[in-house]
């Protein structure tokens, strides 16, 4: 009977256990440091921008010479990226946007880039007084990142890009499993 009474306790004391981490691990899913570790002002940027949203990653980096934080998020269903500096000045920022909300000669250049292939993401990036859009464009197993200045001007190309902005699965729901795999070609 004492050893049942053990059982049930420790049995008891498990299941609160692990009910504990696995809510602490839904509280942390971020990657990389915790908000509450970073610069007050920080903190208090990302919550102003993050609302009802869900961090998805906290980096810090070096950048030119300064340390900045980097915190990527799902706000309202999209994607952003805020760099900020350590007084929580954002420094760089990129939103995800559907196509009709970027400029008509952005939407018009984003569309002939891809041509028949199928937009995954585009992506209003802002650097102090500089916009430009990132169109990520998949035709079969390729996929191309486009950089337009405002008015639609090509100024970058950048074929299988390495780096994925995340996705929110709206555009493009097997596109995490397939930018992280690398071309033979």
């Amino acid at each position: 009977m004492h050893y049942s009474s053990v059982f049930k306790t420790s049995l008891a004391f498990v299941v609160v256990a692990m009910f504990s981490l696995s809510a602490r691990a839904a509280e942390t899913k971020a990657k990389g440091p915790s908000l509450d570790q970073l610069p007050a002002a920080v903190q208090e940027t990302v919550k102003k921008n993050l609302g009802e949203g869900e961090i998805v990653a906290i980096k810090q980096e070096m950048e030119d010479g300064q340390l900045q934080y980097e915190v990527e998020m799902t706000v309202e269903g999209k994607m952003v990226e805020l760099s900020m500096d350590a007084q929580g000045n954002v420094v760089e920022s990129e939103t995800e946007v559907d196509l009709e909300d970027a400029p008509a000669e952005v939407q018009e250049a984003v569309k002939k880039s891809a041509g028949e292939a199928r937009i995954v993401r585009v992506m209003k990036e802002v650097k102090g007084e500089a916009i430009c859009y990132a169109a990520k464009i998949k035709q079969g197993e390729k996929t191309t990142e486009f950089k337009y200045d405002a008015k639609g001007k090509k100024i970058e190309e950048d074929d299988d890009e390495d780096e994925d902005h995340g996705g929110n699965g709206k555009a493009d729901d097997d596109d995490d499993e397939e930018d992280g795999e690398e071309d033979d070609d």
